[in-house]
This record gives structure tokens, C-alpha cells and sequence, in this order.
């Protein structure tokens, strides 16, 4: 008897100890799986971030793009003398009047000696014209600041036709830094220059 009594505690026992079918799925499902990391997991995160050799970071300002276009600080400057040789025409100031006065020898002078410093840039300009071989005149209205300095070009008037040399007689004209006025106001000085071409020179 007590043999069949001990014969039952044990299989009651391992009929406690072995779970069912059911209760072992829900266990296998619920085992985590773990796989090996890869040599690419592994890897600092620097690493996958890194460039190629030579690039720019990103967001870093391209120094090629850094300083201003080249050529902006020159867009003001006048043109490079020409290797040409001037063209073989005399200029003179044929006539001057300065609104408000006074208009005196003394106070002429200086605009006119302003002006005939740069009679080699105003004869440059007279390649452009058609005809050569004749003499003409130009006039424009100068309109000097109270202070002095380059005036605005108003008015022109020419004798000669030739593309651009308007343009490019206005252009030397305003260039050139002339004297302040008498009256110490803006003023407009009426300025006319002749051409003559040297006959046997051109």
C-alpha cells in the first residue's frame, strides 16, 4: 500500500511539473530572439556620417563663393588706354559760359585747364567718327556740384555722326573733377570743344 501510495504522489508530480502544449507556445513566442550584430551595426555612428575625401561639409560656404564677383570693384573704373596711337586731330575750347556768372578770364581759366588735361581721352573718342576729315564742334551743358568735382553732361551737341562717340565723349567729360563754382551752388557751365583733323598726320 504504501508503495502504490508513493507510486502516485510521483506521478501526480509529474503531471504538475510538465505543462501542456498550450502553455508552451505562448512560451516559445514570447522568447526574445537575439541575433548577432553585424560589423556595420557595430560601427561608431561618425563613421556612417563621414565624407568622401574633398567634398565641403555640409553647409559650409564654398570659398570660391565667399568674396564678391570678381570685376565688381573695376565696373566704375575708366577703359584701359588703347595701343592704338591717337588719332591725329587738335582740339580746342572754342567757347564757355557760367550760368550766374561772373565770366571772366580769371574765373574761366580753371575750367578750362581742368578740362585740357584730358584732351588725349577726348581725342581717343574721335576714332569713332565717320568722317575724319572734317572739322567739327561739340557743345554740352556741364552741371557742376556746389562742391566742385565730376559734372553731369546735359545737353550734347555734335557736329560729327559715329557710333558711340557721343556716349564716349560724355563718358571722358565726367570723369574729368572740375573746380568749384564762384557762387558755391550748382551751376551749369555751357562748354564747346572743336575738332580738327592735322592734314597729313592721320
Amino acid at each position: 500500500m504504501v508503495r502504490n501510495a508513493i507510486a502516485v504522489v510521483a506521478l501526480w508530480l509529474c503531471a504538475c511539473t510538465q505543462p501542456s502544449g498550450s502553455e508552451r507556445l505562448p512560451a516559445q513566442a514570447s522568447a526574445p530572439q537575439f541575433s548577432r550584430p553585424s560589423a556595420a551595426a557595430g560601427a561608431p555612428a561618425s563613421s556612417a556620417a563621414a565624407l568622401p575625401s574633398g567634398s565641403a561639409e555640409a553647409g559650409a560656404p564654398d570659398a570660391a563663393g565667399a568674396g564678391e564677383p570678381a570685376g565688381s570693384a573695376s565696373a566704375a573704373a575708366p577703359p584701359p588706354a588703347s595701343a592704338e596711337p591717337l588719332p591725329a586731330v587738335e582740339i580746342e575750347n572754342v567757347g564757355m559760359h557760367i550760368g550766374g556768372g561772373p565770366n571772366d578770364a580769371a574765373t574761366k581759366a580753371p575750367i578750362r585747364q581742368a578740362i585740357q588735361a584730358h584732351y588725349d581721352e577726348l581725342s581717343a573718342c574721335y576714332r569713332l567718327a565717320e568722317n575724319k576729315s572734317r572739322k567739327a564742334t561739340f557743345g554740352v551743358d556741364l552741371r557742376v556740384p556746389a562742391a566742385g568735382g565730376p559734372a553731369k553732361v546735359e545737353k550734347v551737341r555734335f557736329g560729327l555722326k559715329g557710333e558711340g562717340i557721343n556716349e564716349c565723349l560724355t563718358q571722358a567729360l565726367e570723369r574729368i573733377a572740375l573746380p568749384a563754382p564762384p557762387s558755391k551752388q550748382p551751376t551749369v557751365v555751357s562748354y564747346s570743344l572743336r575738332f580738327s583733323p592735322v592734314s597729313g598726320k592721320r
